[in-house]
């Protein structure tokens, strides 16, 4: 497929498509560009999807125990009016990115990625996504697992998670989180279990004040760092103080 291609487009079955010379799939502002429902496998290589408007998943829609995977591709400038303005992937569900960025969506909770199900990102970014509440980069309510990635630039309120709010299964490798804005948790919230391993978390700002933790506000959980680096964040690294072993303000 080459060229731009306007509308909503929904994979039922299961298909593989191939973007050439910079395709485009443009949702036109009328509802997800792409859903993936019905337990369909999809891998969709090579694209840019973009221009999507609805309540959920306003890129990508992955719900119904469908399984997606999106390989050189950038899923960019959707707008949801809930949450997962870039994508929603469903409890049922699995999404995989390879090669590809999140980047410039917005909703009013979680601009980037709402995870409910299971996602996998290898040598990905998700950056300078947006969310008037909670989760500017990813909210996690399942799996999420980020090897040699970056989410960069995100920027969410209240009550936090500029980078990530992880509410299920965080598992970072080799993975930056850097540059992320919120009120509390600049760089992660996590309310549930979080390894991170030789990762860092630098550079992030939470705006609530003394203890909002700018690096990881770490809500009465588990976070684990091995051989990560979590420094240069604003107010304070880690938050509450001395509830994760290994990290210093």
């Amino acid at each position: 497929m080459r060229g731009t291609c306007v509308g909503n487009f929904t994979i039922d079955k299961n298909l593989t498509l191939t973007g050439i010379q910079g395709a485009i799939l443009d949702g036109n502002q009328t509802g997800s560009t792409v859903t993936v429902t019905s337990g369909a496998q999809a891998r969709l290589v090579a694209f840019t999807i973009t221009n999507g408007r609805n309540f959920n998943g306003s890129g990508v829609l992955n719900i119904n125990g469908s399984t997606s995977t999106l390989d050189r591709s950038t899923v960019t400038d959707n707008t949801s009016v809930f949450t997962g303005g870039g994508i929603f992937n469903d409890g049922t569900s699995t999404l995989t990115l390879t090669n590809s960025t999140v980047q410039r969506n917005t909703a009013t909770s979680t601009g980037g990625i709402d995870n409910r199900g299971t996602v996998r990102l290898t040598r990905s970014t998700v950056r300078n996504n947006t969310s008037s509440s909670d989760s500017g980069g990813i909210y996690n309510g399942g799996s999420l697992t980020l090897t040699n990635s970056t989410v960069s630039g995100n920027t969410a309120t209240s009550p936090g998670g500029g980078g990530i709010f992880n509410d299920g299964t965080l598992t970072m490798t080799r993975t930056t989180v850097r540059g992320n804005t919120a009120d509390f948790g600049g760089g992660i919230y996590n309310r549930n279990a979080a390894t991170l391993t030789l990762s860092s978390v630098v550079g992030n700002t939470a705006n609530g004040g003394p203890g909002s933790g700018g690096g990881i506000f770490n809500s009465g959980s588990t976070v684990m760092l091995d051989r990560t680096l979590v420094r240069n964040n604003t107010p304070d690294n880690c938050s509450p103080e001395n509830t994760i072993s290994g990290c210093t303000n």
